[in-house]
Order: C-alpha cells, then sequence, then structure tokens
C-alpha cells in the first residue's frame, strides 16, 4: 500500500522493495554521518532502566535486556564491524 501511495504522489513506479533499499540506504548514510562526527558502540544504548529492570510482562517477562549480544546482532544486520559501528562494504 507504501509503496501504491508513493507512486500515485509522485508518478514514479515504485515497489515495496524499493522503498526497503531507499530505507537501509538512509539507515546506512545516516550510521556513516555518525560514526564520522565519532558516535561509537559505546554511544549505541538503552536507557538504564532497560538494561536493569527486569520486563514486568509478555514472553520475556523476568528478563532483562543483554545490550551486549543485541548490539552484535544489529551491527550484523546492518554489515557493520561490530567494533565501532562502521559501514563495512556497501558504499
Amino acid at each position: 500500500m507504501l509503496s501504491q501511495l508513493y507512486t500515485a504522489v509522485t508518478g514514479w513506479k515504485t515497489t515495496l522493495k524499493d522503498l526497503m533499499r531507499a530505507g537501509e540506504k538512509i539507515w546506512t548514510l545516516q550510521r556513516i554521518f555518525n560514526v564520522r562526527m565519532g558516535v561509537r558502540r559505546k554511544d549505541d544504548t538503552l536507557p538504564k532502566r532497560f538494561l536493569e529492570e527486569p520486563l514486568s510482562e509478555g514472553a520475556a517477562k523476568g528478563q532483562v535486556v543483554e545490550l551486549e549480544p543485541m548490539l552484535n546482532e544489529f551491527y550484523a544486520e546492518g554489515d557493520w564491524t561490530t567494533k565501532a559501528g562502521q559501514e563495512r562494504k556497501r558504499f
């Protein structure tokens, strides 16, 4: 539906895949900019409460968020280095 709306507004035939790829490029460019401005892995964090208080409901009730494994997975998904979150090869 979003791709149809985009096509209707712009007149450019666009698929959901096109929109997802554009979003991925935007996200990666933002990350590259942030890394160049000095943002590093230590800056990718969550509020202290999320890291210390157990979840109060849902399937993970009673568990505390483990940030390091989550960051590793997040960086791997973006094809970024796990050390600094820098982009590896796309751009």
